[in-house]
């Protein structure tokens, strides 16, 4: 399954962005450890959070599988952490 925008804005809203302007593929910004958190993520998009979404920590992904986002260039003003 593939990282889709959906899953992006999400993360890209929890970081406290308005939204995705895309989602990246194949650790597009460098490989990372092998083990992973998150794999087979299916948001529909209006999740609070990543942790929101539906997904399994059954780990089979390799260091170069990981998903990563780029993020619109706006902040919204009230950012909870």
């Amino acid at each position: 399954m593939s990282f889709c925008k959906f899953k992006a804005s999400v993360i890209c809203q929890q970081l406290g962005y308005n939204g995705a302007r895309a989602a990246t593929l194949k650790s597009q910004f460098g490989n990372l450890l092998s083990t992973f958190a998150f794999n087979n993520v299916k948001c529909n998009g209006d999740e609070k959070t990543i942790e929101n979404c539906k997904y399994n920590n059954t780990d089979d992904c390799e260091s170069y599988e990981a998903a990563g986002v780029i993020c619109s260039n706006t902040v919204r003003k009230y950012l909870k952490l």
